[in-house]
């Protein structure tokens, strides 16, 4: 393959050309617009290390491929983990139950934390 300059190059000009289509693309199947730019760059990273395996593909096809299994991948993921959690939270009893409810980080809660952690603070420092 060609020497580190013109790979960097080759592949600039392939994030240039594919990379706006490819967000895209990856954005139907995770809704969120930062998860794909993570996935498409994720893909851009395994083609920086296994470029010179790939020198007689089609770049584009195996792109598009590449992304779509990395969002299917993240999706599975993703339910893994809700399946998980949920199932946690039914088996948690007592006062464990009532720490997970209370500290919850979710949307919405983070100003209770901060503002918890200001009033911890205060009695600390004083």
């Amino acid at each position: 393959m060609a020497e580190s300059p013109e790979k960097q190059e080759l592949l600039k000009s392939y994030f240039v050309n594919y990379s706006p289509r490819l967000t895209n693309y990856a954005v139907r199947f995770v809704t969120s617009r930062e998860t794909a730019q993570d996935i498409v760059q994720d893909c851009f990273m395994h083609l920086w290390e296994k470029m010179e395996q790939f020198d007689f593909i089609n770049i584009k096809a195996l792109l598009f491929t590449m992304v779509r299994n990395r969002c299917l991948n993240y999706l599975k993921h993703k339910d893994v983990v809700n399946l998980y959690t949920g199932r946690y939270f039914h088996e948690v009893e007592g006062e464990e139950r009532i720490y997970h409810y209370d500290f919850d980080l979710g949307p919405g809660k983070l100003p209770l934390y901060e503002e918890l952690e200001k009033q911890l603070q205060i009695a600390v420092d004083s």
